[in-house]
């Protein structure tokens, strides 16, 4: 795929918060109210997926854990219908994954889906004029990456996917993976959740909740839960009284909450389930375990000059790709900690902003002070000209422990559980989905 003539080329990876909002946000700048673009300036916008729905990750540990809390409308929103209301002349949907970059060249090559039914495949490369990486992360328990000495793949067969995110490699679609998880899940009776941050603790609450809200037969066995933390406290990050309200809230629900333990390997068996050996020399035997460690960053595409050690994309305070003119990065891909949705709302306007200045310089049009619509100068350093991110140093963090309650911190603040539930815990925020795809 080649540029148009006189317009310019943005292709944005991943229909993440960051890139829906990035998409939405230059269309609305440089589009007429027909939306067709002006004649000042033209554009084109390639938001490209690997999967056709906007997922709502944030409920994750509700949507897997409890199938009927959620309509799948509520969490799995269509993407090409959000953005129908533009010209193809200056917005595509492109269903596929990025491969490679040539930052030099500037020029993506992606790997389209062209039939959904057979998932037949066409190669193509697209030439940019400025880029924008929003391709997130995949945490642990999303990936067919192995964990622990003993460990299948999880691709295998006493292996199983649990989509707090799905990868962008992954060969099953959300639906799929969603409801596969939430089978394994119902029927296991014995589930160890290793990891005691965020995640763990919100799906340890979840499944705390089935414990007492389903009165088992006579002679049937309940479920047994169990929540290991490496750390001496459950998270870590937060104050100790937050990580005691967790604990309390945890322990109340008839979950097990193991501190200062970690696996040493994770061994299948043959009759089933799986053996978990701890530090301490103790074995659990569970029928299914959720890892909550870890999170992989979806920059296998990306060169590695641009990459942390780790995989997370180099930026700096523009957010702009370091060394690299005219892209930009935004979301969890990058190397900045604070992986939250409001941070990427956050970095979304800065990556506007800086990238209306820039295409504002390129052509002539505008004073150079980038954008001033509302919305975009969250999270933005100064009065106007070019926009810097900061994400800070304040723990901002909610955590519900099931429908009951939860705690978290929030500008040096523990949070009292009946404000969680009351901000988070109802409903994860299940209504804000379709506000990122539907504009």
């Amino acid at each position: 795929m080649t540029s148009q003539p006189n317009t310019i080329t943005i292709p944005i990876i991943g229909a993440s918060i960051a890139g829906l909002t990035i998409a939405h946000s230059l269309l609305s700048h440089f589009s007429t109210t027909n939306h067709t673009t002006n004649s000042t300036t033209k554009i084109k916008i390639l938001l490209i997926n690997p999967h056709p729905s906007f997922y709502w990750a944030i409920a994750a540990p509700r949507i897997l854990t409890k199938p009927t809390a959620f309509t799948e409308s509520q969490y799995l929103i269509p993407i090409a219908d959000g953005f129908a209301k533009y010209s193809p002349d200056v917005f595509e949907f492109i269903l596929g994954r990025a491969t490679s970059l040539d930052f030099e060249k500037k020029l993506l090559n992606v790997e389209e889906v062209t039939d959904t039914e057979s998932n037949k495949t066409l190669r193509q490369e697209i030439k940019y004029d400025y880029l924008v990486i929003a391709s997130g992360s995949t945490p642990s328990a999303s990936s067919t990456e192995t964990l622990f000495p003993g460990e299948d793949n999880k691709d295998g067969e006493n292996g199983e996917i649990y989509p707090f995110k799905l990868s962008p490699t992954s060969t099953t679609t959300i639906t799929e993976a969603i409801k596969s998880a939430q089978t394994t899940i119902s029927t296991a009776k014995k589930i160890t959740v290793i990891g005691a941050g965020p995640i763990g603790v919100e799906i340890a609450g979840e499944l705390g909740d089935l414990i007492s809200s389903s009165p088992s037969e006579e002679g049937e066995e309940k479920k047994v839960i169990t929540l290991i933390s490496s750390t001496p406290r459950i998270l870590p990050t937060l104050k100790p009284s937050a990580s005691e309200t967790a604990t309390s809230l945890l322990s109340k629900k008839g979950v097990r909450v193991l501190t200062d333990r970690k696996v040493i390997s994770v061994s299948p068996k043959e009759e089933g389930g799986y053996e978990i050996k701890l530090n301490n020399g103790d074995t659990l035997e569970t029928d299914i375990y959720i890892p909550t460690i870890g999170v992989l960053p979806n920059s296998s595409y990306i060169p590695r000059e641009v990459l942390d050690e780790r995989g997370w994309v180099r930026v700096d305070e523009e957010l702009k790709v370091s060394g690299v003119e005219g892209v930009y990065a935004a979301g969890d891909i990058t190397t900045h900690t604070q992986k939250l949705s409001f941070k990427a709302d956050e970095m979304a306007g800065v990556v506007v902003g800086n990238l209306v200045d820039d295409i504002n310089h390129a052509t002539g049009a505008g004073n150079g002070n980038g954008s001033r619509k509302k919305g975009w100068r969250r999270g933005c350093g100064g009065g106007g000209g070019r926009k810097t991110y900061d994400e800070g140093t304040d723990v901002m963090m909610v955590v519900p422990v099931g429908t009951s309650g939860g705690t978290g911190q929030a500008f040096g603040w523990v949070l009292v559980s009946f404000m969680v539930w009351l901000a988070k815990g109802r409903d994860y925020f299940i209504w804000k989905a379709k506000g990122y795809v539907f504009k």
